[in-house]
């Protein structure tokens, strides 16, 4: 698999364990994880590790919050304001949003079918997402 495919895989692995974070931090079944701050604390490891790898910072201009919550959830954004009730969370979405420019900024610098930024980048993110692999595994994500 490309690594360009393997970050588009991997952004909605990634979609998909903030989206449960948002609904389930509180719940005792999970609260051993400390799903905010975990996922927040990963993504903000990402974006450092992948700062001192580019000169450049990959990381745009933010969006406005309510923009970021309807690129990231789209038609569901609705039912996912619901849980983001704590300044803890707002962090999170806003830790998120690295990944989103990451992932689309991969997507820009593919050029053909192999590209050594793109797989810098593939590389980070699934140093991040083997951290997650506990976790992935207790609550049935792929």
């Amino acid at each position: 698999m490309s690594s360009l495919k393997r970050i588009l895989r991997n952004y909605s692995i990634f979609l998909g364990i903030l989206k449960f974070s948002l609904k389930n931090d509180e719940k005792k079944d999970f609260q051993r994880f400390s799903l905010v701050s975990t996922l927040t604390q990963l993504l903000g490891d990402l974006e450092e590790n992948i700062n001192r790898i580019f000169q450049c910072s990959m990381k745009s201009k933010p969006l406005s919050y309510d923009n970021l919550l309807d690129s990231i959830f789209k038609d569901e954004v609705e039912e996912y304001r619901l849980y983001i009730d704590s300044d803890d969370k707002k962090k999170l979405i806003r830790k998120f949003e690295f990944l989103m420019e990451l992932t689309n900024s991969s997507m820009d610098l593919m050029d053909g079918y192999s590209s050594p930024e793109v797989d810098a980048i593939d590389n980070e993110i699934q140093k991040i997402q083997s951290l997650l692999r506990p976790f992935l595994s207790a609550i049935q994500l792929p």
